[in-house]
Formats: C-alpha cells, sequence, structure tokens
C-alpha cells in the first residue's frame, strides 16, 4: 500500500543478502505470517555458505592470502574476492569478481567466483550464468572444467532459474558423456558423482523429476552407483539425506526391471547395495565351494543377470554372485579400524579422512572404517599383533599395507612416507624399522586382533606413546626392557586421563 513502510529482515540484513532477496515485511503480523517459509529459506542458505566455506578453506585460503599482495591487479582482485567469500560477504565478492571479469574476461576464475558469491546470495540465475562463462573458458575434462559444469547442473535442478538449460543438458546422450568426463576428472566430488547420477536416471529439473521406470537396467546400474557413491563422499547432512532418498527410488526402480524375487527373504534390495558387507553360502560349483562361509564387500550395483560383484579379502576385482547366496553382515558384528594415509595421497574438499598431529607437527591423516568381525584380517592374525613395542605393552595391534586410492596414484618415494606405522613396527632393542616398514610403506590398515574396536582415541594415544618412546632412543642410559612393557604403557595412558 501507498505510504506503508517496509522494513527488512534483520536477519538478512545481519547476513549481508542482497537488496534484491531480501526480504522485507509491512508489519509484525506479516512477519510473523511470513516467516515459517522465510526460515526455511534462511536454512537453506546457511548450508549453502557452510558448504561453499569448507570448499573454499580447504582449497583457497593460502592463495587468496598470497595473491592478495602480488603487483598484478587481476590476481588481487581474485584474492580479495576469494577473501570476501572466506568471509561470507557475497555482496562484495561479485563486485571484486566484475571488476577482474572486466580486467581479463577471458579467464575463468572471476566467472566461477562471481557464480559462488550469487549462488550463496539465492541468485540461481546470476550464478548459472556465470558458471556458464566459467566452463566455456576451461579446457575439456580437466578437474576445473568438471567443477564449473557441476555448478552449472547445481544451480538448475535446485534453483529457480530463468534462462534456457545448456545444450548438453538438454540432449540425453550429450548429458552423459559431460557427467562421464567429469567423473573421470574429479572421482571424489559428491556434486559431480549426483549429477552423472541424474544423466543416467534423466531426471529432469524441478518439478519435472524422475523417469526411472522408462529407463533400461545399464542406465538404471550407472545411476544407483553414482547416487550412492555422492551420499558417501557428500559432508553436508540434509544433501546426504536426498542423495539417500534418491538412492532408494533409484535400487527400487533397478530391482524391479531384474525381478524383486532374486532378493532372498527376508531381506530388502538395501541389504546388498554398494559398499554393504556380506557373508557368501551355498554355492554349489567346485570353484565357488571355496567361498563359502567368506566375507566380502558389494562393490557396485548388480548386472543385468541380478548377480552381484563382491569383493573378497581385499582383491581388487570381485567375484559374481547371486543374491540368493549372500547374507547382509548385522551392525552388531562390525568392528572399526583405522586407515592411515600415506603422505603422498591427495585428499579433496570432500574427503571423508580426520587429522591427528604428531609430536613434530606433521599430520596423520586417516579414516574411520568399519569391517565385519568375522572378516578373514582377523581370524588370519596373531594374538599378539604384528607390532612389536606394542605386543610388549600389552596393546596388541595389526599394521597392514594397503592399496592406494585410485585417484591418488603414489610416484614419489616421499610419497610412500607413513611415518606412525614405520614408528610401530621399529624393533624394541635398535629403535629402527625393518626395510619394508622403513620405506615406501604407503597407506596401511591398523587394527586389534582380537576383533575389539580401534578408535580415534586410540590413534592419538599411539602416537603420543610412540612419539615419547622414539625420543628416547638417542639416550645412551635408555633401557627398552624398563619402557616397553604393560605397566609403564598402564601408568602412561592413566597420566592422560
Amino acid at each position: 500500500e501507498e505510504g506503508v513502510e517496509f522494513k527488512a529482515c534483520a536477519r538478512c540484513l545481519e547476513n549481508r543478502v542482497t537488496p534484491a532477496a531480501c526480504a522485507a515485511y509491512c508489519s509484525k503480523s506479516c512477519q510473523k505470517l511470513a516467516w515459517p517459509e522465510h526460515k526455511q529459506w534462511h536454512a537453506l542458505q546457511t548450508r549453502t555458505t557452510k558448504s561453499l566455506e569448507q570448499h573454499y578453506t580447504e582449497r583457497d585460503t593460502d592463495f587468496a592470502q598470497a595473491v592478495t599482495s602480488l603487483d598484478d591487479e587481476y590476481d588481487k582482485l581474485i584474492g580479495q574476492a576469494m577473501q570476501a567469500t572466506l568471509d561470507c560477504d557475497f555482496k562484495t565478492a561479485q563486485k571484486l569478481a566484475k571488476r577482474a571479469i572486466k580486467l581479463k574476461p577471458e579467464l575463468a576464475q572471476a566467472y566461477f567466483i562471481s557464480g559462488s558469491a550469487h549462488e550463496a546470495s539465492n541468485e540461481p540465475t546470476t550464478a548459472a550464468a556465470a558458471f556458464m562463462q566459467a566452463v566455456d573458458r576451461c579446457t575439456f575434462g580437466t578437474p576445473t572444467w568438471a567443477g564449473g559444469v557441476a555448478a552449472v547442473h547445481n544451480c538448475f535442478y535446485h534453483g529457480d532459474c530463468k534462462i534456457s538449460l545448456p545444450n548438453w543438458m538438454q540432449n540425453a546422450v550429450e548429458f552423459k558423456r559431460y557427467a562421464d568426463e567429469a567423473v573421470a576428472a574429479t572421482p571424489n566430488s559428491s556434486a559431480v558423482q549426483r549429477m552423472r547420477a541424474r544423466a543416467y536416471a534423466h531426471q529432469k529439473p524441478a518439478p519435472a523429476g524422475w523417469y526411472l521406470d522408462s529407463l533400461d537396467v545399464s542406465d538404471l546400474r550407472q545411476a544407483l552407483k553414482s547416487i550412492t557413491l555422492a551420499a558417501e563422499l557428500e559432508y553436508n547432512t540434509e544433501d546426504q539425506k536426498r542423495d539417500q532418498f534418491d538412492a532408494c527410488q533409484i535400487g527400487e526402480a533397478l530391482w524391479r526391471k531384474l525381478g524383486s524375487c532374486l532378493i532372498p527373504q527376508p531381506y530388502k534390495w538395501y541389504d546388498f547395495s554398494p559398499g554393504r558387507w556380506v557373508q557368501i553360502s551355498g554355492l554349489k560349483s567346485d570353484a565357488g565351494k571355496c567361498l563359502n562361509g567368506k566375507i566380502g564387500k558389494v562393490l557396485d550395483p548388480p548386472n543385468e543377470h541380478g548377480r552381484l560383484p563382491v569383493q573378497i579379502d581385499q582383491q581388487r576385482d570381485g567375484k559374481m554372485v547371486k543374491p540368493a547366496c549372500l547374507s547382509p553382515v548385522k551392525r552388531d558384528d562390525m568392528v572399526q579400524i583405522l586407515r592411515l594415509s600415506a603422505r603422498g595421497e591427495k585428499r579433496t574438499a570432500h574427503s571423508m579422512e580426520s587429522r591427528a598431529k604428531m609430536c613434530d607437527g606433521s599430520s596423520v591423516w586417516y579414516e574411520e572404517i568399519s569391517m565385519p568381525r568375522k572378516h578373514s584380517i582377523f581370524y588370519r592374525s596373531s594374538p599378539k599383533g604384528n607390532s612389536p613395542v606394542m605386543a610388549l605393552c600389552g596393546f596388541p595391534v595389526i599394521v597392514q599395507q594397503t592399496h592406494s586410492h585410485s585417484h591418488s596414484p603414489l610416484e614419489e618415494r616421499a610419497d610412500f612416507d607413513c611415518q606412525l606405522a614405520t614408528f610401530l613396527m621399529v624393533e624394541p632393542v635398535s629403535g629402527l624399522a625393518p626395510t619394508k616398514w622403513a620405506t615406501r610403506v604407503g597407506p596401511v590398515l591398523v587394527y586389534r586382533p582380537d576383533g575389539t574396536d580401534l578408535t580415534a582415541s586410540d590413534l592419538d594415544l599411539l602416537i603420543l606413546w610412540m612419539s615419547d618412546l622414539m625420543g628416547q632412543y638417542g639416550d645412551p642410559e635408555f633401557s627398552y626392557q624398563m619402557r616397553c612393557n604393560a605397566a609403564v604403557f598402564e601408568r602412561f595412558c592413566d597420566s592422560l586421563r
């Protein structure tokens, strides 16, 4: 009404939302009526902001600080815009990115920052346009290009975009090709895996939705594989729940195509989804009988015959097994172990690893893994473990070398370093590790031979104990018999509680 004074939402002003997206109310009652819906919008913006903040903080903080001090004006603007994004000052980031684009319109970086800032300000149309400009300036098939393609896709699927879909999203075959190339470039991105799932599931932007029942088994398999990976890689809880819901829809459609009767009673199809642990039984062929009773992990969705690839004893390839010969391992029968990364293994913004600190300040990157208690790694192990020092201390552990991640090949000698694994395998008398554990160690699994949990707290304890112990081997009066025993180790543990 004319003459009515509209007041802006206080939270919008606090979060520096752009005027175009800022809510305004004519009265308290108006605000009260509109608040439930507007509150949901703020929740969405907060999730987006946290996602962007983690994305940029892990990848670009050091770069932003470094380029801000450079002489080149474009680099200065890029650094300032990135810092503004880190500070959640998206309006300033937009202005700085715009100035950088005017200076060097042929470069992609400013378009990426502009798109991220507009997306965080709930302006999907402007964000999508900026990301499309960035993609046009990237080399096809590179990680940067893949991130841009996924960002464009995300704007159209989760925002009310007022511009036309890019050509590659309008054509189903071309959409799959782009998605496959993007996954090849950045396999550990939840956004890229999610885009590939939608490409193969022929999902259209809202409100059109899924067309699952019209798809063939091959496309459904690929869609389920990617959406399952997206859910595993996603660190945002709400997005992860959405991915898990989508995986259920795609999985149900796939098993409807294959025939639900293939699933043994009383189990459901999701009991045999990728990543689930299963026990093999009932195989009758001469080659199959030796697998009965073994524990394995389902690697991928079923093939066109309804058979599942099951990885046994950490082999890279899986054995194709009918669901009728499998039974899922119960959660109560799972044990927690730890995977320690090698120095050269690359981490991304979507990495599931955590970090602990050695006493010298170096990092120990690790991942918590659930393993069936009946897995062969436990019953093949010595009760005393294979760490000589920890066996003397009454806290036996097994240290076992494992494969590096497929996206992170180790090349240089230093890439294979895993300092804590080397410490755990030293000989008590000399304080030196055998050659196998001194060089080219690579990533390792660490676990208790008795099948009990090895937790992150246990890892902190091992780091402190081994760091303290290794520091004493230079003392001429040091005696390993006086130090490496259960009583001393127990007192050490008590001192930390």
